[in-house]
């Protein structure tokens, strides 16, 4: 191959990947977008509704969060019962997906100054969670840049699949089950992970995960899981994750 052709091809090749990264940035970007959107629009419906998307999408941004901190430092003083605790409590359990610290200070200010015990109940859980969102959202966003809109949530799942813990693991065979049981990459990677984590599955994490994986299998009719499954229901440790295989066996 002559010297202008193979460079021809190098540009070629480093322009492709260039738009990928384009059009997989801007795929985000627009999803951060709509997220900003629903939290500048201070509409509790749909900030509550976006709260599942939101969930486990990897996000961190301040141009999502800080928004949100806003509507909960605009609303804490007074909200100590009936709808407004109610609407305080959601905004500070999302508030905690950012996994962000600089938001920490606020959920101690709602939590030192909210006679609420649902309120007091949901910001503790929002303190406690706010860290494990730090590592959480750094798994489930790697690559994200260079995802098309149509992969944003194939990757994420991916990504959770094979982060080793236990907690993301349960959260990608969930979304599997009810939602992308038709995906055979991840229907695929789904089973290379059970086969993984099932033969010493004990711990409540580690059967809840490996049960969900199961069920996900399951969900996705697809008959070259059949042996897996089987495999699973004979040999593994759990009593439950047994249970689970067998259970989803078609």
């Amino acid at each position: 191959m002559g010297f202008v052709k193979r460079i021809a091809i190098v540009l070629v090749s480093a322009l492709f990947v260039a738009q990928v990264q384009a059009e997989g940035g801007s795929a985000f970007q627009a999803e951060m977008d709509e997220f900003k959107k629903v939290m500048e629009s201070g509409h509790y419906t749909k900030i509550k509704n976006a709260y599942d998307d939101l969930q486990w999408s990897g996000i961190s941004s301040p141009e999502v969060y800080d928004p949100l901190e806003k509507l909960v430092l605009d609303s804490y003083k007074g909200a100590d019962s009936g709808k407004d605790a109610e609407k305080l409590s959601w905004l500070v359990k999302g508030l905690a997906l950012s996994g962000n610290a600089k938001y920490m200070d606020t959920l101690n200010l709602v939590l030192a100054n909210s006679s609420s015990g649902k309120v007091k109940k949901h910001t503790n859980k929002a303190i406690d969670r706010l860290p494990k969102y730090k590592v959480w959202n750094e798994v489930i966003a790697k690559g994200i840049a260079q995802a098309s809109e149509d992969g944003l949530n194939e990757l994420r799942i991916g990504n959770m699949l094979s982060s080793g813990d236990y907690y993301l693991i349960r959260a990608a065979a969930k979304r599997i089950h009810f939602e992308y049981f038709d995906n055979s990459k991840l229907v695929n990677q789904a089973a290379d992970t059970l086969r993984t984590i099932y033969p010493d599955a004990s711990e409540s994490i580690e059967v809840d995960a490996a049960a969900w994986l199961c069920k996900a299998l399951g969900a996705s009719e697809d008959e070259s899981q059949q042996a897996l499954l089987q495999e699973v229901a004979k040999k593994a440790k759990s009593g439950k994750v047994r249970k689970h295989a067998k259970k989803n066996l078609s």
